[in-house]
């Protein structure tokens, strides 16, 4: 807070006024002195008891009174909260500029309000949207964060693509809940992101299956008492080998990661959005392999071309809740799922030969399509899907016949199998019989 009285200035006032000033008043004033933003009297109580369990909250209001009707502190009227003030003499006259998204405070006083107030308001950054004591607007730091006061949830985001989007959203103001099945990973995570838990809760989750992204969006809710913004991240490489031969089970795990979650994230978070007078953004990550036909693998390139579809679908019917909802076809991107299949530089990858841009995929590239598809800046897109390849789809080349390629590299001969990506659950590789 700006210009805020010290505990000295209080003290000296009082004798010099012949004002007593107690043992409760020293307690109240010093709460509000050492306190960033305002406190309602509540609050002053709690902190007050920590030290004094025996103190009541009627001598709090007494003190309280005393101490604005002299001038150390001001009670705001729109939330009943108090703060103390710059000096005794022109209390009377003491302005609030109050963010409403990161809740800071500035002070200062003037006998000419509408004129000052102004003035400082607009060298603040501040929108008047009410000419009171005190103004609420948004601060110059958060004005331009592209996510300001939005609450997200981003699944598979522990790694590659998905970390890169925590820590993006992060940055510009959002709150996250960072979901994946990778426990280690998950808590590596939270562990090397310098944000409280005010702004930022790890979930493990297992994105196919339905009670856990309930329970994901449930928690979000619950954390943050919103949702904005759902980034349908997680993947895997899923079922390989020649169609003959795959097996059921893995073609059958492999669409419940890849499409099965996205329908449950649609469900759930357009359910909690439906409630947001702002509606939300939804996104999901398909991929270039499921906009062209390839060689395989054939399971992966089917259930991102259904996540394409899906999201037209539900963008048309969710659109009169203002919720849009969009895909993301990554190309090649160096994450680490990509890296249990293909090289990512142009030496080890024939497809890249192709990408008309050489520059190497990062997951940054999707994180800030993810960033822009999240932020109002897209309020008037939606259904759309969005290639991220550095061109390389415009040759419609074989990507996906270079994958089936370094399968038949491997030194079991021909193999099925299902790629489980960096889930932190074991892949698996069969060599197939030869029943000629």
């Amino acid at each position: 807070m700006l210009g805020k009285i010290s505990f000295d200035q209080v003290v000296n006032a009082c004798s010099q006024n012949g004002l007593r000033f107690t043992s409760s008043r020293q307690e109240i004033m010093s709460v509000l002195i050492n306190s960033s933003k305002p406190k309602s009297a509540y609050q002053i109580l709690e902190k007050i008891q920590k030290n004094s369990p025996s103190a009541k909250p009627a001598t709090v209001y007494r003190g309280l009174d005393f101490l604005c009707k002299h001038g150390f502190a001001h009670r705001i009227e729109s939330n009943n909260a108090y703060v103390a003030c710059a000096s005794s003499s022109d209390c009377n006259s003491a302005q609030f500029l109050i963010c409403e998204s990161c809740d800071k405070t500035f002070e200062f006083h003037s006998h000419k309000f509408s004129n000052e107030i102004s003035d400082h308001a607009k060298k603040e950054n501040f929108t008047i949207t009410h000419k009171m004591l005190e103004i609420k607007g948004i601060c110059r730091e958060c004005r331009y964060l592209r996510l300001n006061n939005k609450v997200s949830i981003i699944t598979g985001a522990a790694s590659g693509i998905g970390k890169e989007s925590v820590l993006k959203f992060l940055d510009e103001g959002s709150k996250v809940v960072a979901a994946d099945l990778n426990t280690e990973a998950l808590n590596n995570l939270k562990n090397e992101i310098d944000h409280s838990d005010e702004v930022f809760e790890i979930f493990e989750c297992d994105v196919s299956s339905e009670e856990a992204i309930k329970d994901l969006v449930g928690f979000a809710i619950q954390k943050f008492k919103k949702l904005d913004v759902i980034f349908n991240n997680a993947g895997i490489g899923g079922a390989f080998g020649p169609i003959t031969e795959i097996n059921l089970n893995d073609w059958q795990r492999t669409t419940s990661i890849l499409l099965d979650s996205v329908f449950l994230g649609i469900k759930y978070a357009a359910k909690e959005m439906q409630r947001n007078s702002s509606g939300g953004s939804i996104i999901n990550t398909s991929s270039i392999a499921g906009m062209a036909a390839g060689s395989g693998p054939q399971a992966y390139s089917a259930a991102k071309a259904a996540v394409i579809n899906l999201t037209q679908t539900t963008a048309h019917e969710l659109g009169e809740n203002n919720i849009r909802v969009n895909s993301i076809s990554p190309g090649v991107i160096s994450t680490p799922l990509l890296q249990t299949v293909l090289g990512d530089d142009r030496d080890s990858n024939k497809a890249l030969l192709d990408q008309p841009l050489e520059a190497k995929g990062m997951p940054i590239d999707i994180a800030n399509t993810a960033l822009f598809l999240a932020s109002d800046e897209s309020k008037f897109i939606t259904g759309i899907n969005i290639c991220v390849d550095g061109g390389l789809t415009l040759d419609r080349s074989g990507l996906m016949k270079q994958a089936a390629e370094e399968y038949d590299k491997l030194d079991m001969g021909p193999v099925t199998g299902i790629n489980m990506g960096s889930t932190g659950q074991e892949s698996t590789i069969e060599p197939i019989d030869d029943k000629d």
